[in-house]
């Protein structure tokens, strides 16, 4: 009987890099602050490709022989001093390393806290919300055979506004 010794996939993605880019209304200016990176956890991986899909919500899926192990987190924003209408988006690198060693991250959404829609972009309008909290999530797709280990990177939360 052969035996297989199958090694953890650590995956973690967390935020170093939020940029905040817009001009100043009248007396009022905008404050991002994104304090909780996307951290979606360990995962096992195995022969076959799969994704894993980290909802705004928090909610986990894998897909394939991918099995996520313990907890995952999704990204928080805060906005505040909203003035006018603001425009959210939020974009990734297309990769997260670990060394030698790339993860490829797409379908980033945004989901205001308490909302059921989840989607690339936010359009908020004041005076109606002072301060808004919302919550990233992303879709991993890990190879067949993916290399264990911490894999990292960064993603960037924009809003325009007039």
């Amino acid at each position: 009987m052969k035996a297989h010794n199958s090694k953890p996939l650590f995956v973690a993605l967390s935020v170093f890099a939020v940029a905040a880019v817009g001009t100043i209304h009248q007396a009022s200016a905008q404050t991002l602050n994104c304090n909780q990176g996307l951290e979606f956890g360990t995962f096992m991986a195995c022969a076959a490709p799969g994704t894993a899909t980290l909802s705004p919500t928090g909610s986990l899926s894998t897909t394939g022989c991918l099995a996520a192990i313990g907890s995952s987190i999704p990204g928080t924003c805060i906005l505040t001093g909203i003035a006018g209408t603001s425009v959210i988006t939020v974009a990734g690198p297309g990769n997260i390393v670990n060394g030698g060693n790339n993860i490829a991250i797409d379908n980033f959404l945004l989901q205001v806290s308490g909302s059921s829609v989840a989607s690339p972009s936010i359009v908020v309008t004041a005076p109606s919300v002072p301060a808004l909290v919302f919550n990233v999530g992303a879709r991993l797709n890990i190879s067949a055979g993916q290399t264990g280990g911490n894999y990292s990177g960064t993603y960037t939360v924009t809003t325009n506004y007039p």
